[in-house]
């Protein structure tokens, strides 16, 4: 519910099944990542820093149950 690098993953698998898929060797599947990992959007990192507060939040409220997150 906290670990905010799990949207980070899902937006790679989504933008970057071509170049990792294609990927013959670990270090060209490195470089796939590291290429895709640069292109990600700042805002979009931005934006999941600054939940952080609502996730906690939503977890206290949830008494640790399950959250939208």
């Amino acid at each position: 519910d906290l670990n905010i690098i799990e949207p980070l993953w899902g937006f790679l698998e989504k933008k970057s099944p071509c170049s990792v898929s294609s990927s013959r060797t670990l270090s060209e599947l490195e470089t796939a990542l590291q290429e895709e990992w640069l292109q990600i959007p700042m805002n979009f990192v931005q934006d999941l820093y600054l939940s952080i507060s609502r996730r906690m939040q939503a977890v206290i409220q949830a008494k640790g149950g399950p959250t939208p997150y």
